[in-house]
């Protein structure tokens, strides 16, 4: 059994099932999910539509979402080095297909 609350053993969980299905994505699909996870990483708080504890995962996860995402992203190999919390929006309709826009979309490498 997994321990939620144990980095290493959540992190080989990444590792081996979910990053293999991240990387089956397509670009556009991989960049919503890693904003996804990088504003959940920011977020002060969870929106009440997304509470960790109802999620069918087999085992329990951590109740830090902080502590989760940041293990995602580093498992994900996913860049946060261009990422601002303030350049997005989330919006609790659950009929959006995307939930999480960016409002203010990031610099192109290089550029200030």
């Amino acid at each position: 059994m997994v321990n939620g609350a144990n980095s290493s053993e959540v992190r080989d969980v990444i590792r081996k099932y979910i990053k293999p299905y991240y990387d089956s994505f397509d670009d556009r699909s991989r960049k919503v999910i890693a904003d996804s996870i990088l504003y959940f990483s920011h977020a002060p708080s969870l929106p009440e539509t997304i509470p960790l504890d109802v999620l069918p995962t087999p085992f329990e996860l951590t109740q830090k979402i902080d502590e989760l995402c940041a293990w995602l992203a580093t498992e994900l190999c996913i860049d946060n080095r261009e990422f601002d919390f303030r350049d997005c929006e989330y919006s609790e309709d659950l009929n959006v297909v995307h939930r999480l826009t960016r409002v203010k979309p990031p610099l192109p490498s290089g550029a200030n």
